[in-house]
């Protein structure tokens, strides 16, 4: 089993048109269509870091999401204009394999995201949003 990583540092204002440019998915469209399951959004590091865990379950599917992205996947707040982002510049790479787990970490600038907060998750124009952050 791979486990695969990427820390996001920035916070970025409006997360609307974030959401506004992509397109809602549900957790089985998600799946089904991209072959990835988001497995929790959980706060770390006494909340100052925020991880989104997935496990690639098709990964000719999962290309599509995870494979060539201009930008890096964000976590918008919602009910807020805040965007948890990566550093400019940042860019990754997944080896992607059936079955995987890979996780990202995202800094929790201006404590933008607490223990019961929704988040949307978003990678190259997907939306998967509603996702309750546990701690």
């Amino acid at each position: 089993m791979a486990i695969g990583a990427v820390v996001a540092w920035q916070l970025r204002s409006p997360g609307n048109s974030v959401i506004a440019g992509s397109t809602e998915v549900s957790a089985e469209q998600l799946e089904d269509q991209y072959g990835a399951r988001i497995d929790v959004v959980g706060l770390l590091a006494n909340g100052g870091l925020v991880e989104l865990k997935f496990q690639v379950t098709d990964a000719d599917k999962a290309t599509a999401l995870f494979g060539e992205v201009e930008d890096m996947p964000v976590l918008a707040v919602e009910g807020t204009d805040r965007v948890l982002q990566t550093a400019k510049g940042m860019k990754h790479q997944l080896t992607l394999l059936d079955g995987a787990s890979y996780f990202f970490l995202y800094g929790n600038v201006a404590d933008a995201v607490r223990e019961g907060s929704n988040v949307a998750f978003v990678i190259n124009g997907v939306r998967l949003a509603h996702l309750r952050v546990m701690k």
